[in-house]
């Protein structure tokens, strides 16, 4: 029998979920539609969602989610060193609905793997919001490293990130 060695290992896990819970009879009143729960509830099984409070960013919840990711995984003093190389896929993929952690969390383990950073695709030209990020753009990048998060935002403001070690 083979001995099969892991890919990479989940070392920390952090998630962040808006705290309001709003059932479909108030989505239907804020939005104006021509709807009903029971019509909602029998073509999709939705019966509640989360969502972000007023004033709340996404981009704060995904700051809450990585951050818990990082102290799960006690890596907090390596970012502090060496700022991440930072990608997504999402431009080259598409929206891939449910899929897109899954797809994520396997590409950021390719991506421990080969030693290579993929580029962010149809992000050439990195705006002032993204000033001090190490964005990869243009073409893929040489960098071997020993840990990486896989950061996943879903409708309605969850976040979920991983932190992954080769």
């Amino acid at each position: 029998m083979t001995r099969r060695v892991p890919r990479a290992a989940v070392v920390g896990l952090g998630s962040c979920l808006p705290a309001r819970s709003v059932d479909n009879e108030e989505v239907i009143a804020e939005g104006g539609l021509d709807s009903s729960d029971e019509w909602i509830r029998r073509r999709t099984g939705i019966h509640r969602r989360r969502r972000a409070a007023p004033g709340t960013a996404t981009g704060d919840l995904a700051v809450y989610a990585a951050a818990a990711a990082i102290e799960s995984a006690a890596i907090r003093d390596l970012f502090a060193r060496t700022p991440p190389s930072v990608t997504s896929a999402k431009g080259a993929l598409g929206h891939t609905m449910g899929a897109a952690g899954a797809i994520e969390a396997a590409l950021t383990v390719c991506t421990l793997r080969t030693g290579t950073v993929p580029p962010t695709a149809n992000h050439d030209a990195p705006g002032p919001d993204t000033a001090g990020i190490d964005l990869v753009t243009g073409a893929p990048r040489r960098h071997a490293p020993r840990l990486a998060l896989s950061h996943s935002i879903g409708f309605g403001g969850h976040n979920t990130v991983l932190a992954l070690r080769r």
